[in-house]
């Protein structure tokens, strides 16, 4: 049957490759008219039987400094809150269920394009993807300009709560366990997820956690925010009473406003969550010192994963270069702990590229990784497959985990999902199906701890080493640099 019974009202879903799907699922009021900027709020009920059959929008989004945003209806609307739910054929769960955050440096992406069905029909799981806003719609501090002191922070984290709520009200209609809640991310999904790991308003509403690609250090402190803030209402020109006019402004404005402060503030990104001591920890300090939650963990990132910015055009959102690593670890940690560290990489462009990465990615992974172990199951892994010229870039283990088909997948991995690429995803799939089930990731794959540091890499051969990034990990003494810390490094603006 693909009719679902929700205490919301009925849902009429479709059979798709084997798999019960319904598309389109409101999981929160439309954040319109006076709910702009604001935390989501409950949906209303409907009644007889709502079609979901369809994605619904996604929300308006601008990539990079150039381009025009997108923001036309049907594909965009700021009435973007919707999940879709795929499930296995059989219907006698009930099924462990996973919710997925998609990445695009939150000021872009959509669940629109992740098809789960192949891990639905394998797995014997239900997977969820849920939209939540991005860039100037939920990523900017303009709680801090006059007139916003009543209002919500971080409302695109706020919605992915939402959807975990609406899991735990409404998964049991589908056939999930809302006891057996995994979150998993990539990019931006990794940092949510690891934000969510130390919110106190998530708790109990998930039980294990992945995190791919991406940790708090990547967002804004409470500074950076209210700056960035203050930037956006004097580019929109929206004087000393901002509020009337944030609510009336069309969404491209403010997308223009987003790439002009990405072209001003180049190597962090121009709407982040930021810690607000509120929803989230108050400062990158306070996170560290924050005790995650005690749920397993899965966490991981691609060996080269800078790589992938130096493709894309416009500024670069990251530190990319050892001149820019340094400034940030002097700025941070000092001269000596700059020194210090610069000394472990060569110079040139293979050690800039290493460097970046480590700095932004796969050091404050393995720090997190560390940090959980202590109270809670953590397993640790590396994906080291490559595409021939981009080397094993930010975002390539998406194109083994997700059923992504086509001439550009093609080109983005390298080559056809076949014979030993096959074999990998079929590898990386299982672990990922495995640990939403039971909360580890296979028996061949010992846990992660600070004395053995075993470390899984996925590659056309799978190895399981111990502390394969010593050399690089030991210099950086456990300590992190973040890339959104306004008195660190951030620009004077280039101007208007």
């Amino acid at each position: 049957m693909t009719i679902a019974d929700t205490a919301l009202g009925r849902l009429q879903g479709q059979t798709v490759l084997g798999c019960r799907v319904w598309k389109g699922i409101p999981f929160a009021a439309a954040p319109v008219g006076a709910l702009r900027f604001r935390a989501p709020r409950p949906p209303s009920p409907w009644s007889g039987v709502r079609a979901a059959v369809e994605f619904g929008p996604a929300c308006p989004q601008a990539l990079g400094t150039r381009g025009r945003p997108r923001t036309l209806p049907p594909k965009y609307s700021e009435d973007c809150l919707y999940l879709n739910v795929w499930a296995p054929a059989r219907s006698d769960g009930p099924w462990p269920v996973a919710l997925w955050l998609y990445g695009g440096a939150f000021v872009a992406g959509s669940s629109n394009p992740y098809d789960p069905t192949h891990l639905v029909s394998t797995g014997e799981l239900i997977v969820v993807t849920a939209n939540y806003r991005t860039g100037p719609f939920g990523c900017v501090n303009f709680a801090a300009l006059p007139g916003g002191e009543a209002h919500e922070c971080n409302v695109g984290l706020r919605d992915q709560i939402a959807a975990l709520e609406w899991i735990r009200d409404h998964i049991a209609a589908f056939g999930g366990d809302p006891q057996r809640v995994t979150i998993m991310g990539e990019s931006a999904g990794s940092v949510s997820v690891a934000l969510l790991l130390q919110c106190g308003a998530a708790l109990g509403l998930f039980h294990r956690a992945i995190m791919a690609s991406g940790t708090p250090t990547l967002i804004h402190d409470r500074e950076m925010s209210e700056r960035l803030a203050r930037e956006y209402a004097q580019l929109l020109g929206i004087g000393a009473q901002p509020w009337p006019a944030l609510q009336a402004l069309p969404s491209e404005a403010l997308l223009r406003a987003q790439q002009r402060i990405a072209a001003r503030y180049p190597h962090t990104i121009p709407a982040a969550p930021w810690f607000d001591g509120a929803l989230l920890p108050a400062s990158p300090q306070a996170s560290l010192d924050t005790v995650s939650a005690a749920v397993p963990l899965l966490a991981g990132r691609t060996r080269d994963e800078t790589r992938t910015f130096e493709i894309l055009p416009g500024p670069p959102s990251l530190p990319m270069t050892r001149a820019q690593v340094g400034a940030l670890i002097r700025d941070q940690l000092g001269e000596a702990a700059e020194q210090h560290i610069l000394q472990a990489y060569p110079t040139g462009r293979r050690g800039d590229r290493q460097i970046s990465t480590d700095a932004t990615f796969s050091l404050p992974t393995l720090h997190f990784a560390a940090r959980h172990s202590a109270h809670s199951p953590t397993w640790l892994y590396r994906f080291d497959a490559a595409h021939p010229l981009f080397g094993a870039m930010h975002g390539i283990d998406l194109l083994y985990l997700w059923n992504f088909r086509g001439l550009l997948a093609f080109l983005a991995r390298g080559g056809a999902l076949k014979g030993r690429r096959a074999a990998l995803a079929g590898r990386y799939r299982a672990a990922w199906c495995e640990f939403i089930r039971s909360g580890t990731p296979g028996e061949d794959w010992p846990p992660y701890d600070t004395h053995t540091r075993m470390t899984r890499l996925f590659d056309l051969t799978d190895r399981v080493l111990s502390d394969p990034d010593r050399a690089h990990r030991e210099p950086w003494a456990g300590c992190d640099v973040c890339t959104g810390i306004s008195r660190a490094h951030a620009p004077a603006p280039r101007g208007k």
